[in-house]
């Protein structure tokens, strides 16, 4: 879809609606651990408040999906109602439903469960990321500098980023895996089930089981991650400073392993990269005066920043 005014006008809607009910108490419960599958067990409907609420019968978060989704099919309405077939479609709704009219196996339902997931997948880890890394870049402005002299070293005041440079920005690109790394915002990524009868290591695990790769063990208890409470770029560098730690590199899973890992996985270290860039091209991030950057995060279906406010200082050159 698009990002026209009227779009813009709706994400806060969005993100309200979406982090007011991640956040609440009752999915702090979960943490991250795969909250569709654990909010709708019978287990909930047995918490007293839930039952109250009359949430706990009618499955939680089957309630928090059909907002979402009412929201998304005003959006979709919306690009549907400037399509001409006469044209070429000016976004993903109007080329989907293009092919909606050749393809029988493609239908409007599909068209909203399709962008439901790119919302739900997409949009709410990579805007927590770039909340965590302002607040953290915030708290280490001499990181922050570093991060700037590189950008400006590179593409200058005005020159536009593009993942083509990412080789000619080694430290930047340190910084957001370590962004990935310290704030770790699905710690327990998704639940995965065993196809049939396996075993780790000896271990015999039988079919039909589920399964939590533990991705937070591994982002801050691995022993290529010394210090791991300590926010550094430089450990996603050798020495030299520009030649990628291969070993660090590999150990980084914040998009999970496997055949199951995320397939938006390329589209969102792109907008990381992009997104950081033009931000700290821009502004010189800092905690506003007398106050501190509060980095404890808030346990729910993602590992949430705090909302806190940030001094936004243009950069001049």
């Amino acid at each position: 879809m698009r990002a026209d005014p009227s779009s813009l006008k709706i994400l806060p809607r969005y993100r309200n609606l979406f982090t007011r009910r991640i956040a609440s108490p009752f999915t702090s419960v979960v943490g991250s651990t795969s909250p569709p599958m654990l909010m709708n067990s019978d287990f909930f409907s047995k918490i007293p408040k839930e039952k109250k609420s009359g949430v706990g019968k009618t499955k939680y978060y089957t309630i928090i999906c059909s907002k979402v989704k009412k929201n998304i099919t005003e959006d979709v309405e919306r690009c549907l109602k400037t399509y001409n077939p006469d044209q070429e479609p000016e976004c993903f709704v109007q080329a989907y439903y293009q092919r909606m009219q050749t393809n029988p196996n493609l239908d409007y339902d599909n068209l909203l469960n399709v962008c439901m997931d790119f919302f739900l997948a997409g949009m709410e880890t990579t805007t927590t990321t770039l909340r965590w890394g302002t607040l953290i870049l915030a708290e280490h402005i001499d990181i922050q500098e570093k991060i700037r002299e590189e950008i400006f070293s590179v593409l200058g005041a005005d020159g536009r980023p593009s993942t083509s440079l990412r080789n000619r920005l080694p430290y930047t690109n340190a910084a957001i895996q370590e962004i990935q790394r310290y704030a770790n915002i699905i710690p327990l990524n998704v639940i995965h089930r065993t196809v049939k009868d396996t075993s780790v290591e000896s271990i015999p695990i039988p079919g039909d089981t589920l399964v939590i790769g533990h991705i937070q063990h591994v982002m801050a208890h691995s022993p290529v991650y010394k210090d791991a409470n300590e926010f550094r770029p430089e450990r996603f560098l050798m020495e030299d400073g520009i030649t990628p730690n291969k070993e660090a590199v590999e150990q980084l899973c914040p998009f999970s392993v496997g055949k199951r890992q995320c397939a938006g996985e390329g589209l969102a270290k792109v907008e990381l990269f992009i997104g950081l860039i033009t931000l700290l091209q821009n502004y010189k991030i800092e905690p506003v005066k007398g106050r501190q950057v509060d980095l404890e995060p808030i346990f729910a279906s993602v590992l949430l920043p705090k909302q806190q406010p940030l001094r936004l200082t243009p950069v001049t050159v």
